[in-house]
């Protein structure tokens, strides 16, 4: 087999020249005569070091985190959000119309030397809700359109002050005036109103209700006024965009789409390993940043493993559970809701969760008006699960990728290897043993062969460990002689991949007894390699 690349070795073509000659006697052999000459070093030098460990299993993961407890045990911490959830469509505001007209109380035929108020009347409106689903005290508004027309009969000037008391914007309550008189009747304005806040509690019942008042003021002068004249206006509220609702929420239920959750671990981790841990821990976390009481009720809840059977998983609370609600915007409160078949589901090996449920808003033991609604709230369910590295495991696979520097031999120098030996110093820091193999790739990752033949594949040790910590190593210091038609392979790839099949160790009663994974643990590898070279040195002989 011809070598064209040597590791980290480089041997500058003058000097190999001047090796050969070293090995010859210039009064017994002249160079010039010689067309060829053939020598056969012995060379040695570093492949490579990898480090194995567990959390090379979570590198396509963004969602699974390796983490230790404060004893230094391993653990994985799976999360996913599973749903969100908005309620400010729970409560829906309707457009609202409201007219009236007003008479003056008597007839007005006089000389006025100042402005007189003829009329002051206050009206009551309804602020209707969709359904009739909540009796609120207050909105808060980031936007409402408001249209308002007026008319008169009088055939004088007057000024009509139309004010919404409870609505007010930025600190000022909004109030809107008109002048009209004989030749001018009729007038019509359109306004946004915006960072509005309305007080619902001023009418009768003391909710969903605003005032409106109107006054009607003539100017100084001869008026001639009759009960007959009349004043109108016509209001419209429309577009509604409510920040937040304040007041009592009535009992309604709405189904929460069915949702899925991919369970990571055991769909790509720990794919075809077989894993019993202890101590597994799942929960399922209800964020809520509604101030409303939430009644949750699930339907269906089970977990489905790779070959398409279902274990149903426990919880505790059971259904229905009732959600903690926070008392100001802007806060949340959570709820966890646990898994108590936890252990047993991992066993099980899912790949995914199913959930089916259905959410009420409550109006028992509620204090008046202290029950709120934002645009921005949301009530967000998290999937969360704990597994200790704590239990019996075999087919665990982890890795480590090196890249392979093989530097360049030039020249009319034809390098032959007659045998390469592997020296492979392995130090196992974990409590399984590790079968350890190695695959040459090109630099793309293409397949060129595996390092060693299968029946070469290094077998490691387990270390040693007690509950806290690594006792002694699981320690291989040994040669391996290289298959031959691996070494062209070896020589080519630019990069080797060094896999780690772990296992726990079978006692002798053939059971695979429970050991811990601690941080800082892994895989160390040394690779090293020698190899019997011969060279065949053609000089120029002109």
């Amino acid at each position: 087999m011809r070598l064209r690349k040597i590791l980290n070795w480089r041997i500058p073509l003058m000097f190999i020249p001047l090796l050969a000659l070293s090995c010859f006697n210039s009064d017994d052999y002249d160079f010039n005569k010689v067309s060829e000459i053939e020598w056969s070093p012995s060379l040695a030098g570093a492949v490579m070091h990898g480090d194995l460990s567990i959390e090379s299993l979570l590198d396509n993961f963004d969602n699974i985190e390796l983490l230790a407890y404060p004893d230094g045990l391993l653990y994985f911490s799976f999360e996913s959000n599973a749903q969100s959830g908005r309620l400010d469509d729970l409560i829906t505001l309707s457009d609202v119309s409201f007219n009236r007209s007003v008479n003056p109380p008597a007839d007005i035929v006089t000389t006025i030397p100042s402005a007189l108020e003829i009329m002051n009347t206050t009206f009551e409106v309804d602020m209707p809700v969709v359904d009739n689903l909540a009796e609120l005290d207050s909105v808060f508004y980031r936007t409402l359109d408001l249209n308002l027309t007026a008319n008169t009969t009088i055939d004088e000037d007057i000024d009509i002050i139309i004010t919404i008391p409870t609505f007010v914007m930025d600190g000022t309550v909004v109030e809107r005036r008109f002048s009209l008189n004989g030749s001018n009747p009729s007038t019509n304005i359109n306004d946004r109103l915006e960072n509005l806040t309305v007080d619902l509690t001023q009418g009768t019942p003391a909710y969903n209700k605003f005032l409106i008042n109107v006054s009607v003021v003539v100017q100084p002068g001869a008026i001639s006024i009759s009960t007959a004249d009349m004043v109108s206006f016509d209001l419209r509220l429309t577009n509604p965009q409510f920040g937040w609702l304040f007041g009592d929420f009535l009992n309604q239920t709405r189904p929460v789409t069915s949702n899925d959750i991919d369970f990571e671990i055991f769909e790509s981790t720990f794919r075809d390993a077989q894993v019993s841990l202890e101590g597994a821990m799942m929960n399922f976390v209800v964020t809520n940043e509604f101030g409303v009481p939430i009644r949750l009720n699930f339907n269906d809840l089970y977990a489905v493993n790779e070959q398409n059977n279902q274990l149903n998983l426990n919880i505790s609370p059971g259904n229905p559970i009732d959600l903690a609600a926070p008392l100001t915007i802007g806060e949340s409160e959570e709820t966890t809701i646990s898994v108590t078949n936890a252990s047993e589901l991992f066993d099980f090996e899912p790949v995914r969760f199913v959930y089916d449920l259905d959410a009420s808003v409550l109006d028992d033991n509620i204090d008046n008006g202290t029950n709120f609604i934002a645009d921005t709230s949301q009530a967000n369910i998290t999937f969360s699960a704990e597994v200790p590295l704590h239990g019996s495991a075999s087919g665990i696979v982890i890795r480590d990728t090196v890249n392979l520097d093989l530097n360049e031999i030039d020249g009319d120098i034809d390098i032959e290897a007659e045998r390469v030996i592997i020296k492979a110093l392995i130090e196992n820091e974990y409590p399984v043993q590790a079968r350890i193999q190695g695959i040459l790739t090109d630099e793309n990752f293409n397949f060129l062969d595996s390092l060693l033949l299968r029946d070469q594949t290094l077998l490691v040790r387990a270390a040693e460990t007690n509950n806290n910590s690594i006792v002694n190593q699981g320690i291989f210091n040994e040669e391996i002689v290289l298959d031959n038609s691996k070494i062209d392979n070896l020589f080519d790839a630019s990069k080797l991949i060094i896999i780690a099949r772990l296992s726990t160790f079978r006692s002798p009663d053939g059971t695979f007894p429970n050991v811990k994974f601690f941080r800082d643990a892994s895989v160390n590898v040394k690779l090293g390699i020698r190899t019997d070279l011969k060279a065949n040195i053609n000089p120029n002989t002109e």
